[in-house]
């Protein structure tokens, strides 16, 4: 063997061991919240259909886990294991006009602890009666106004939406910013109080769909006696081809973990399945894409501390979503943060043909929108 191919052979199994390494140690250091899985596609989920409203059980003792044993969730189609999808029952709401769409209001919140104040945008419809403010995280890469066709739809219901744009994402990209999941966390808990001083007396929402849903649920559980109840989509950080991105991720944490790349179009690949939608992000500035190996990896760590907050929810009323379709994150991880809430006051549902994005950018449709009414006007106080 010449000493050329001998010098490329030595360069690939350095190249493949630097990365193994790499996996090691950001396995290490990210906490672990996925279970065995051997039990995972044992697990059933026995449908029942309901014609009117989706009343969560009564029940004096905390909610056991989805175990093997069938546990009762309102769908319309038949057991399914975690893995696989189910459709939830179309509820019934009286019909009524719809008003023009609220514009939106943006505004700033001064931190203490950041030099930019927290920016974030509402949405309210002028002469309706309030009967709630929700609060929208959005996902990772998105900002604030991705919840603006979600508000559109349900402030003429009767609710104040705001929405907070994450620190790092959104119009923070305009100063180049790194991302910080943890300070979110602190906005979100300070919007809270701006909110309860703005609307007192009204019940207050945390609705967050993916890094937004982990977002919603660490800041819902310190906050457990400020809000009346959590909306988390696909809030689990059990992914799909994980392996594939943390061998992409390894070498270039060890080499550059500073430096921004772009990693957007796989991920918008595997968030949404409509090209229409991947092509406005593409387009749009305030989408960001490219994160240092880095933010990916406090990311990644961010999102597995989400158990420990989960297990903390002892009284709050907590809605669990998870699309059927999801290409992103898997079904598995949103069914243990489920199992992780010790309180009775949640539910669980899985819409079968949604993708990993269907609360954010208008992907939802009108059962989606029935059921988060319906649960936000039965959720148990």
């Amino acid at each position: 063997m010449d000493s050329s191919k001998k010098a490329l052979i030595q360069s690939v199994l350095a190249f493949c061991l630097g990365a193994a390494l790499c996996i090691i140690v950001m396995n290490f250091l990210t906490p672990k919240t996925a279970k065995d899985s051997s039990s995972e596609t044992n697990r059933v989920i026995e449908t029942t259909k309901t014609t009117q409203q989706v009343t969560p059980e009564k029940k004096t003792a905390p909610a056991k886990p989805i175990t093997k044993e069938q546990t009762k969730i309102t769908s319309t189609t038949k057991a399914v294991s975690s893995e696989k999808t189910t459709q939830i029952a179309s509820v019934t709401l009286p019909a009524g006009p719809i008003e023009q769409p609220p514009a939106a209001i943006r505004g700033s919140m001064k931190q203490v602890d950041y030099e930019i104040p927290s920016k974030f945008s509402c949405w309210m419809s002028s002469g309706t009666p309030i009967k709630g403010v929700l609060i929208c995280i959005h996902g990772f890469g998105l900002y604030s106004e991705a919840f603006q066709a979600l508000a559109d739809r349900v402030c003429p219901k009767g609710y104040v939406a705001y929405s907070v744009d994450a620190r790092g994402f959104g119009r923070y990209i305009k100063k180049d910013r790194t991302a910080d999941f943890e300070g979110s966390v602190t906005d979100v808990a300070q919007l809270i109080q701006l909110v309860h001083k703005t609307y007192p007396g009204k019940p207050i929402i945390l609705i967050g769909e993916s890094m937004g849903g982990a977002i919603a649920i660490q800041a819902g559980s310190q906050h457990q006696n400020e809000i009346a109840g959590i909306i988390a989509s696909a809030p689990g950080d059990v992914r799909y081809k994980q392996v594939k991105m943390d061998l992409k991720v390894g070498p270039k944490l060890l080499l550059s973990p500073n430096k921004k790349r772009d990693w957007g179009d796989e991920l918008m690949e595997m968030a949404t399945s409509n090209p229409k939608l991947i092509a406005k992000w593409q387009a749009d500035p305030l989408v960001r894409q490219k994160l240092a190996p880095k933010e990916l990896l406090g990311f990644q760590k961010f999102m597995g501390n989400t158990s420990d907050f989960a297990k903390q929810i002892h009284t709050t009323p907590i809605l669990f979503l998870h699309g059927g379709h999801d290409k992103l994150t898997k079904v598995k991880g949103t069914i243990e943060l489920y199992n992780d809430v010790p309180s009775s006051k949640k539910d669980l549902f899985i819409l079968g043909q949604k993708d990993h994005v269907m609360l954010e950018e208008g992907q939802f449709d009108d059962t989606t929108i029935r059921l988060l009414e319906t649960w936000l006007a039965n959720a148990p106080r």
